[in-house]
């Protein structure tokens, strides 16, 4: 759990790569990227086949097969209710339309029957898939689900559905990367006004709260990174440049933890005063602990910025 910004992405995808450095199975699915897609199976699956397949080409094969089948049993009851067979037709003869609506009925419930077998298949080859990795690696196999906030809400609920229908095995371990706020409303905007603590339990079973970002240290990273230092360095015949516009990164770090800045933001921030610092001439810039006020107004208060910008608010408003 963490909000957005804070660096979930960057902890799991890393936290995946040591997971396989450490000869573990893991899977990193990014949900938010497949969103436009009906199904999260067909994502799930293929993001399975693509990690594994090297190592477990046959029971990867088998399972794709198994997902194959899976899928065309659903469509095909998908289209039996689309195209009406399930729709009493009743006209002059009600007798033979209660017939025939109670054959069609019929029709489904073998078809339903059938993709009950063939989603117990598919659930067994996954399962097989899992206990080879075990018997192999001695460790579960970790699929890490990240974005899932980000998705559309009836894609969100489908991710957690189907992990808990067909992904419920020995051996096989979800992680979710998630903004747990963000997700309730995701969930509200579904089902309503829920419990969603409740509701979440079906699916999780331990949370825990990335902790609060070393701002600090990103910024003083970001700086470096974006050789700041260096663009500074041709300005420093005007002899207050790289001095006061080292002030900006104290004033930034406290504007920052004041105004609880996440990660995507203060690299959004650094981005912009690089930006100033690379274009700007040094007779135009002689104000970085302003630039540092502004650039954090325009991140959290757009509107008082625009306005104050745009000359409709004076210093007093801003404050």
């Amino acid at each position: 759990n963490g909000r957005w910004g804070c660096g979930k992405t960057f902890f799991l995808t890393r936290w995946r790569q040591s997971l396989v450095n450490d000869k573990w199975s893991a899977v990193y699915f990014d949900a938010w990227q497949d969103d436009f897609l009906e199904d999260p199976l067909l994502a799930m699956i293929g993001q399975l086949h693509h990690h594994l397949h090297v190592k477990y080409s046959k029971m990867c094969a088998s399972v794709k097969r198994g997902a194959v089948d899976f899928f065309k049993r659903a469509g095909k009851i998908g289209l039996m209710l689309a195209n009406g067979y399930v729709e009493n037709k009743f006209g002059a003869n009600a007798v033979e339309s209660v017939k025939s609506g109670a054959s069609e009925i019929g029709l489904c419930v073998d078809e339903y029957h059938n993709f009950c077998k063939y989603r117990a298949k598919l659930v067994e080859r996954i399962g097989a898939l899992a206990v080879k990795v075990f018997e192999e690696t001695h460790k579960p196999l970790v699929i890490i689900v990240d974005e899932l906030d980000r998705c559309r809400p009836v894609y969100a609920v489908a991710v957690l559905e189907r992990i808990k229908h067909l992904f419920h095995l020995p051996h096989v371990v979800f992680v979710l990367g998630v903004d747990k706020e963000q997700l309730s409303n995701t969930l509200k905007s579904v089902y309503g006004d829920i419990d969603v603590d409740n509701y979440l339990r079906r699916f999780i079973d331990l949370d825990f709260t990335l902790p609060e970002p070393a701002r600090d240290q990103f910024i003083d990273f970001l700086w470096e990174e974006y050789e700041i230092d260096r663009w500074l360095g041709e300005f420093d015949d005007q002899g207050f440049c790289l001095n006061e516009c080292k002030d900006f990164s104290q004033v930034f770090k406290v504007l920052a933890r004041w105004n609880g800045l996440e990660l995507r933001e203060i690299e959004s921030a650094m981005k912009m005063f690089m930006i100033i610092v690379r274009t700007a001439r040094p007779n135009y810039f002689s104000w970085p602990i302003l630039a540092a006020i502004m650039i954090v107004l325009k991140i959290k208060s757009k509107d008082v910025y625009e306005t104050y910008v745009n000359g409709m608010a004076g210093a007093k408003d801003v404050v």
